[in-house]
């Protein structure tokens, strides 16, 4: 029993195992003073401070002036990826130091939350919207006289002299057909020019009337000479399209535009009123309907 217990006590004390058990005491050591610095890393990492978007700001603007990034803010605020707007609640990433078990904010990030700049407050920091963007558009509409639909593709540029207004100038194609015998199928260029209103709703998104006048060119016209003598059509359908080739139409809409995040991306409703003959025989010879989408980039 003695010599069972003294070679207990040596596979205790030996050198060996002395040095085994001191490296892993050695090891948690180490373990525990990187979690701490870890934890406390992500304690000063985790502090924010509360910002109001005042007139003029960006994210740019406020990451600047919190020592931060326009994508630390985005990551706590994710809605602020779309859109900005004067009012909006932020929450800003801060660096803080633990002081008796209480997180505060540097002096110069607590004085930033309060304080807004005297040009700012006066409205005299660059614009936080875009004076210029381009625009896409399809437009589908139902045509009541003579029956059929008719259908646009258009791109452009549109420019906001103030936020809360755009006028557009774009370019396209638009085509009409038309169901019944006797009428015409037109393909044509097309011209939109339109002015936008642009209100902000709380949640980021706008809202506004538009009004538009425009010009379509016809370039080729498809004469359905079905319901005439079968030794007459090609003389007619000649005739007829030769007649409304390079014909200028013309016609006035009013709608209105729903529009989603800062792209721009809408879409609308419109009555569209042809105002000269060619319109008439071009398209449509009654007011008709339009539904519209687009998006801006």
């Amino acid at each position: 029993m003695i010599h069972i217990a003294n070679r207990f006590c040596y596979n205790i004390f030996n050198s060996h195992n002395i040095y085994s058990i001191m490296r892993s005491i050695i090891k948690k050591c180490l373990l525990a003073v990187v979690l701490a610095l870890v934890s406390e890393f992500a304690f000063a990492q985790q502090v924010t401070v509360s910002h109001i978007v005042a007139k003029g700001e960006t994210l740019e603007s406020i990451a600047t002036r919190y020592n931060t990034t326009a994508a630390a803010i985005i990551e706590l605020n994710p809605e602020a990826e779309q859109v900005v707007y004067v009012g909006m609640e932020l929450k800003i990433p801060v660096t803080a130091a633990r002081s008796e078990g209480t997180a505060t904010a540097s002096p110069q990030a607590e004085e930033a939350a309060v304080t807004v700049p005297t040009d700012q407050a006066q409205g005299s920091t660059a614009d936080s919207f875009k004076h210029w963007d381009v625009i896409f558009r399809l437009a589908l509409g139902y045509l009541p006289k003579p029956s059929g639909i008719d259908y646009q593709v258009s791109v452009g540029m549109k420019y906001a002299p103030i936020e809360q207004l755009y006028i557009g100038l774009m370019v396209g194609y638009n085509g009409a057909e038309h169901f019944k015998k006797g009428t015409f199928n037109s393909n044509m260029i097309y011209i939109p020019i339109e002015v936008d209103g642009k209100f902000k709703l709380n949640n980021g998104h706008h809202i506004g009337p538009y009004i538009g006048v425009d010009l379509n060119i016809c370039v080729k016209a498809n004469y359905d000479a079905s319901d005439w003598p079968k030794e007459y059509r090609d003389e007619i359908k000649k005739s007829m399209e030769k007649e409304l080739k390079g014909k200028l139409g013309a016609d006035f809409r009013l709608g209105f535009k729903y529009g989603v995040g800062k792209d721009d991306s809408f879409i609308g409703a419109a009555m569209v009123v042809p105002i000269n003959d060619n319109q008439k025989g071009l398209v449509s010879e009654k007011v008709y309907p339009e539904i519209t989408f687009g998006f801006g980039f």
